[in-house]
């Protein structure tokens, strides 16, 4: 039996640094099934390298997700490493906390190229600018999505 899709919600993630390590920040777009915005944010990290932005997206992302009450979880980051970190356990307090969640929902995490993550990639840029801790924003700018 294939997979549904119409019920999950869809979360594009992304994380940059800007030096290695740099200013870094990461983000998360929230999309239904059907593509409709639920919501998104942005968080400034302060210095980290770009593979910490991208795992302080996801677990970011996953603790929004369940704070809100998601059952049904599709992931997209463009991280391998990431993607294969849900297969490998470290030995983490936040990461193992993400990684129970998932075990009690419908979840799925695949890897999305760069080109295909446009979106999280320019809301990244957000995080850079503000540099609040966590942004959750209720609409975005549709020039975002272009």
């Amino acid at each position: 039996m294939g997979v549904s899709f119409t019920s999950y919600v869809k979360i594009n993630t992304d994380g940059a640094a800007k030096g290695y390590p740099g200013l870094a920040a990461c983000v998360s777009i929230f999309r239904g099934s059907m593509g409709e915005f639920i919501g998104a944010f942005s968080a400034f990290l302060d210095f980290q390298t770009a593979l910490v932005a991208e795992f302080y997206g996801v677990i970011y992302a996953l603790e929004e997700a369940q704070k809100l009450g998601l059952t049904n979880v599709w992931l997209e980051c463009h991280s391998a490493l990431v993607c294969a970190a849900f297969i490998v356990r470290k030995n983490v307090s936040r990461w193992n906390t993400c990684l129970n969640y998932y075990e009690k929902i419908r979840f799925m995490v695949t890897r999305i190229f760069r080109e295909e993550n446009a979106c999280a990639d320019k809301l990244t840029n957000l995080g850079f600018i503000y540099r609040e801790s966590f942004h959750w924003y209720n609409r975005l700018s549709s020039s975002l999505f272009l």
